[in-house]
């Protein structure tokens, strides 16, 4: 038999077994995880969190459900056919979070559950009122609203590039880098607890090189607020607290980077 047939058997097999050794070491893994649920869900309440000083056993909780991302979609799906409810509602919300074109219709069974929970308030167990239902649906719908924020970012960031482009006094050496810490805010009221109507601002922090006034290329991270109506507001270096103003503090923007505008132009940013 040849030299390199024999080789070749040999990383074929070497190959094999570490595939196996990785595949015992994640089924193994998974269990200690979905272990480590069960006596969290044998509690009888639910764990949403703990406050400012937690408890050995809150952080422990706490990294239990963190670690359920780790799971598989077959293994949470699993979990979630189970009879205990906070399993089914710790494995429902991670798929919401992690796998969320997975579910289909069976999976969904659970947003008619009318069991009621408990929630875990320290070492008391206190009943809000609240069924599995109720908390499914609030995870459901969470998807959407990723979504929707997923889809106003790349806006956004699309609107800052072409802000970029049109009003910089060197656009052809702009180069974008990246886009960070992605933020909304809105205003809420305190009676309904709904954001109220175009209250909402967007911020993002955008990291980019482009030449400077001088003609000097330069390396800026600088913060952009948007309004509801994603006409960008302001532009700082480090970020304020301001969230909306008027006219719109892009001065700073322009004296660094931007050209001379015309008074057409400045009254289509609102600066004049």
């Amino acid at each position: 038999m040849s030299k390199y047939i024999i080789v070749a058997m040999i990383f074929s097999l070497t190959v094999a077994r570490s595939q196996e050794t990785d595949s015992t070491t994640q089924n193994i893994e998974s269990e200690s995880i979905i272990k480590r649920l069960s006596l969290l869900s044998s509690r009888g309440c639910l764990f949403t969190g703990h406050g400012a000083n937690p408890t050995p056993e809150e952080i422990d909780n706490l990294n239990t459900l963190t670690s359920l991302s780790q799971l598989s979609q077959e293994k949470l799906k699993f979990l979630l056919k189970s009879v205990n409810p906070y399993t089914k509602v710790y494995a429902f919300n991670t798929i919401c979070l992690h796998h969320p074109k997975s579910l289909v219709e069976e999976d969904l069974i659970i947003l008619k559950d009318t069991n009621k929970l408990l929630f875990c308030m320290g070492d008391t167990a206190i009943d809000a009122g609240i069924t599995v239902s109720a908390m499914a649906t609030e995870s459901y719908s969470q998807i959407e609203l990723r979504n929707d924020l997923s889809i106003k970012k790349t806006e956004i960031e699309k609107i800052i590039s072409e802000f970029i482009l049109e009003y910089a006094q060197f656009p052809e050496s702009y180069e974008s880098i990246e886009f960070m810490d992605y933020i909304t805010h809105s205003i809420v009221d305190s009676e309904t607890l709904n954001s109220r109507k175009n209250s909402e601002s967007y911020e993002i922090k955008h990291k980019y090189r482009i030449k400077d006034k001088n003609g000097k290329l330069q390396e800026f991270s600088h913060f952009f607020i948007l309004d509801h109506d994603f006409s960008i507001n302001i532009i700082e270096q480090s970020r304020s607290e301001k969230m909306w103003v008027n006219p719109p503090e892009l001065q700073f923007w322009l004296e660094l980077i931007g050209r001379n505008l015309s008074n057409k132009e400045l009254k289509r940013l609102q600066l004049e």
